[in-house]
């Protein structure tokens, strides 16, 4: 019962603060960590009076969303100011922040899947170098033009995967 009279004093003192001022302080780059700290109360607290009206939650995730934006632009100021002394403890600010803008607005911030791509040299050359010795190994071919295919085989996985590249299941012969 106590913890209840409690959240009630608390969410009563985050009402007269008012939810502008703490929107605008989230907006501004504060974490609700830092929030929390700031009006002497635990994160828990915080996150139920914000989570106990609909549409305060959503104006407070749109909030974070331009936050994301301000710690984007801190980053820029970190790596700018940054210099041989202070470039590892730079590059952690950067990373957190970075992460922090990924997590507030996946959609502007959150880095992209890139496509790996892996080319075995000395495999391509073991190849070729076979088909030369097949080639030259043959008499009868030895009058004729020797092409020598290079091209690597198709890795196929779920992101280019075609019909064509099941076997036996849509061929016509």
């Amino acid at each position: 019962m106590a913890g209840h009279i409690k959240r009630r004093t608390i969410a009563s003192n985050l009402d007269k603060v008012g939810e502008t001022v703490l929107l605008e302080k989230i907006a501004s780059g504060m974490t609700m960590a830092g929030l929390a700290r700031e009006l002497n109360i635990s994160n828990l607290s915080l996150y139920h009076w914000i989570r106990k009206d609909p549409d305060r939650e959503e104006r407070f995730k749109q909030a974070r969303t331009i936050a994301a934006d301000q710690w984007a632009d801190e980053c820029l100021d970190i790596a700018d100011a940054s210099d041989s002394v202070s470039a590892n403890a730079d590059r952690l600010k950067i990373e957190t922040r970075k992460w922090l803008a990924g997590v507030a607005a996946p959609e502007k911030f959150q880095a992209k899947p890139t496509a790996a791509v892996q080319v075995n040299v000395n495999q391509l050359h073991l190849d070729a170098l076979r088909q030369l010795n097949l080639a030259s190994s043959n008499p009868h071919e030895s009058e004729q033009e020797v092409t020598i295919d290079i091209t690597p085989p198709k890795q196929v996985g779920s992101h280019n995967l075609d019909a064509d590249d099941l076997p036996g299941v849509f061929d016509d012969d």
